[in-house]
């Protein structure tokens, strides 16, 4: 049900995350190169969800845990062995 709020809702499988729509991780990370004055080229992005991806787009080397989603995985330059990844809680 769509209520018109400008807030996004994303469930990593691990959280559910309430974010304003016109903010990622993508524009942190764009907002933090410009301001440092380095290139998106020079950064490396690490994840696990599909949060992840707006920020993975942009970084220069871009690696997820093992247990990733596969559409992080798809675009990561190193994806670890299936036994890696973080740990859920109990």
């Amino acid at each position: 049900m769509e209520l018109g709020l400008p807030v996004e809702l994303i469930d990593t499988a691990f959280a559910v995350h309430i974010k304003d729509r016109r903010v990622d991780k993508g524009t942190g990370l764009s907002r933090i190169a410009g301001r440092m004055k380095i290139d998106l080229s020079q950064f490396a992005a690490i994840g696990d969800s599909n949060s992840d991806l707006p920020m993975f787009r942009l970084a220069g080397f871009r690696a997820c845990v093992g247990n990733a989603s596969q559409q992080l995985k798809q675009i990561s330059d190193y994806v670890p062995g299936p036994n890696t990844g973080m740990a859920l809680p109990r």
